[in-house]
Order: structure tokens, then C-alpha cells, then sequence
């Protein structure tokens, strides 16, 4: 399953408190994913970071 948010301030307010929701989302066995922003794409916390799959 896919949680899919449009901006980043719709869920969280800082960069740190929407690491941890990603992490605690993914625990459950949700992905997150950001439309827009400076953090746009999937997280995985496995290997901490942002997967934009747009970007080549």
C-alpha cells in the first residue's frame, strides 16, 4: 500500500518529524509518497533516502 501526499506541510512540519512518520508508515507496510516539494518521490527507510523515480 501507498500513502500518496501532495506536499510535505500536509503531513508533517519538518523534514526530521516526516523521516519518522515514513519509517513508522513503513513498519505497518505503507510507503510514503510526496507529489511536490524538495523531498518529491518514495522513501525507503532501508536505506534512508528518497527514491525520485522522475529523475534521470
Amino acid at each position: 500500500m501507498i500513502l500518496v501526499v501532495h506536499e510535505m506541510k500536509r503531513l508533517a512540519r519538518n523534514a526530521a518529524e516526516l523521516m519518522m512518520l515514513a519509517a513508522t508508515l513503513q513498519a505497518a507496510g505503507i510507503q510514503l509518497e510526496l507529489l511536490s516539494g524538495p523531498m518529491v518521490g518514495v522513501y525507503d527507510p532501508g536505506v534512508s533516502v528518497w527514491r525520485n523515480e522522475n529523475v534521470r
